[in-house]
């Protein structure tokens, strides 16, 4: 269960306050514009911007975390860091994604992060004990099985696609009850990566908790980005009863996103995707709008990790070497959609109705669009599920 701490946020920052904000950007703006190297900055007249602006705007907890986080990737010197957390610390009591910053800045004295994320499976583990990703794993399996109900197998062997199969916990969950459900008595499983460790973590995961035997074919890649004799490589399993991508395919900006759906409608006729409800991709790097939505999601998670039964070092790697670092390289990146060279920005979460648009631009016809975790308390959505096809069913189609 996902506490309610952070159910003020919603996806979208309201326009009129993006437009207050903007003063307290123009604020940071001109203090930047106006350092000398290595001095400190100056930062009096940002903190009375967010006085004023926090007044006026529907949620006022997010001035002072939109300043700090924004000071912070341009702060230089140990007091510059301080004024930062100096405006974290206002509304940390009541925002989770402040608290974790600034201690995150105290912790470590800069705004990098603290590891490449992916390079280990261990700061992910402590995620899959919260109450959102328990939520989060019953969904998929029920939409899945869902799936399976309408669109059974052929074959008592089938063929699936996963991408991005993290640590293969859910991924395994998923067999198991497909295992159940049509009596299958082996599957050819495909996984997708960019991570040689969740590869290796993945399917030594399934080889041993799945209850049928497994032919598993790796493949190290961006899907976005996959060569030819991969593809080859892949195709040669056909037919492939359906692709699966839970929290995968938002790695990538909207151009790329529509490429990786183009490429998987090559290699099957149903695709399966959940993904984090956000507004992450298609906003400008440093705006309002951009840090509304990341501070939004990211705080839902940091408050659900603190309150999971995790130890505490397990909640510490999660946070810090896993999603926190991943909310740094959001907000310190120049560039919408970022670069290799720029710390690798890998998270584009986007609006569902933004998944719904690129499945339809690259053919997919949509069966199934549907929140699937919402906060409590009558919270915004946290993911969706998506399911696509190549082929017309009978029945209603989500329009």
């Amino acid at each position: 269960m996902i506490s309610n701490t952070m159910d003020n946020f919603g996806i979208f920052l309201p326009a009129q306050d993006a437009n207050a904000l903007s003063k307290v950007k123009q604020a940071i703006d001109d203090v930047v514009a106006q350092r000398v190297a290595g001095v400190d900055l100056v930062t009096v007249a940002v903190m009375e911007a967010v006085a004023k602006v926090k007044l006026t705007v529907g949620n006022g907890d997010f001035a002072p975390a939109f300043a700090g986080s924004l000071l912070s990737k341009y702060a230089q010197t140990p007091a510059d860091f301080e004024s930062a957390i100096c405006l974290l610390k206002m509304d940390q009591s009541a925002n989770p994604f402040s608290a974790q910053l600034a201690g995150y800045l105290e912790r470590h004295g800069s705004l990098m992060p603290t590891t490449r994320v992916f390079s280990a499976t261990g700061p992910y583990d402590a995620w899959e004990k919260t109450g959102f990703y328990q939520a989060h794993m019953n969904g998929i399996v029920n939409n899945v099985a869902a799936f399976a109900q309408r669109t059974a197998p052929k074959t008592k062997q089938p063929v699936i696609i996963d991408v991005g199969p993290a640590t293969g916990v859910l991924l395994a969950r998923i067999l198991n009850r497909l295992v159940d459900d049509h009596d299958l008595e082996a599957i050819n499983l495909v996984l997708i990566d960019i991570s040689t460790a969740m590869l290796e973590g993945a399917s030594a995961y399934c080889l041993e908790h799945v209850s049928v035997p497994l032919q598993i074919t790796t493949i190290e890649c961006h899907i976005e980005d996959i060569k030819p004799e991969q593809l080859a490589q892949i195709e040669s399993n056909k037919p492939i009863w359906f692709a699966h991508a839970s929290a995968s395919l938002h790695h990538m900006p909207h151009t790329q996103k529509q490429k990786a759906m183009e490429t998987l409608g090559g290699l099957t006729d149903h695709l399966l995707i959940t993904e984090f409800d956000a507004n992450n991709d298609l906003p400008e790097a440093n705006t309002p709008e951009l840090f509304y939505s990341v501070v939004g999601l990211y705080g839902y998670f940091f408050d659900d990790i603190c309150k999971s039964p995790a130890t505490e070092v397990e909640k510490r790697a999660s946070i810090d070497d896993f999603l926190l670092s991943e909310a740094v390289i959001i907000i310190r990146s120049e560039h919408r959609f970022g670069s290799s060279e720029e710390l690798g920005r890998i998270d584009y979460h986007a609006h569902r109705d933004v998944w719904i648009e690129a499945a339809k631009h690259t053919g997919w016809t949509v069966y199934r669009a549907e929140t699937s975790v919402v906060v409590p308390d009558g919270g915004r959505a946290v993911t969706f599920f998506l399911d696509i096809g190549k082929m017309p069913i009978n029945g209603e189609l989500y329009t």
